[in-house]
């Protein structure tokens, strides 16, 4: 988890993507250890938890359109 690529897809219709792949390095990061952490943090009421609840449930929907997607082989609009 030291390196994330984001390939950007072109758009329906064909065609070739518009930018350069973006590269995102976070060596020696941890994300699974800073997510407890900050979540025990928010427990104990010392810190807010620093993603809100709407992304959260957002990326719950995104999990659940990837899914379905992988099912139905078909592309799956994010609500």
């Amino acid at each position: 988890m030291d390196s994330f690529q984001f390939l950007p897809v072109p758009d329906k219709g064909g065609g070739t993507a518009s930018s350069q792949p973006e590269v995102i390095e976070n060596k020696g990061f941890d994300p699974v250890k800073a997510a407890l952490e900050a979540f025990a943090s928010a427990v104990r009421g010392e810190a807010p938890y620093p993603i809100p609840e709407e992304q959260i449930i957002h990326g719950v929907a995104v999990f659940e359109a990837i899914v379905e997607s992988a099912n139905t082989g078909q592309p799956i609009k994010v609500r």
